[in-house]
């Protein structure tokens, strides 16, 4: 069985660009575009204006989008750009799931967290850029902040690689960590 990778961080953090390198370096098969692809074919435009019902709904999709597919891509191993905890971290921020429904998808996450071989956080280190179908600028350090608490409560630091910096060095920091380094950055 090969490898699963998860990177994981808010909008603008460059997923993809090290998703690319690392689906090269691995020979995975990359997960891309899973959220801008389920809102195209749903057709959603702006996710922050819908409705907070809708909102709620669409994030539970999303992450049984995400769940589905790599189910199945899991035999042959996989990367992908968006992590479950991603989901959680936008739920928290921009949907006002909460109670028992939230403790539920919280408990989906932090189980299914623990099932990647390599898990790589990118923290916030530039602004986003305003772009189709990403969420506002103003969010992602706000995601960001919730996705580090998330982190810090369900993994121990030398179960994920911190990567900053360029993407040359974020790069190197990841295959050290893939290789059997396993240091925290």
């Amino acid at each position: 069985m090969k490898k699963t990778i998860a990177l994981c961080g808010a909008h603008g953090t460059g997923k993809t660009t090290l998703l690319k390198l690392l689906e090269q370096q691995y020979k995975l098969t990359p997960l891309t575009r899973t959220v801008r692809t389920f809102w195209e074919d749903s057709g959603v435009v702006d996710f922050e204006k819908l409705p907070m019902e809708v909102r709620n709904i669409f994030q539970k999709h999303l992450l049984l989008n995400q769940i589905t597919q790599e189910d199945e891509a899991w035999k042959n191993g996989f990367i992908t750009e968006r992590s479950v905890l991603d989901y959680i971290g936008y739920t928290v921020v921009s949907s006002d799931m909460q109670g028992v429904e939230k403790r539920m998808f919280e408990f989906l996450v932090r189980e299914r967290l623990r099932r990647y071989d390599v898990f790589v956080y990118l923290p916030v280190e530039f602004p986003a850029k305003a772009e189709y179908l990403r969420a506002h600028p103003g969010l992602q350090k706000k995601v960001a902040t919730v996705l580090e608490l998330y982190l810090s409560e369900w993994l121990e630091p030398h179960q994920y690689c911190i990567a900053r910096g360029s993407v040359k060095e974020r790069f190197s920091q990841i295959q050290s960590f893939i290789d059997g380094d396993n240091q925290r950055y």
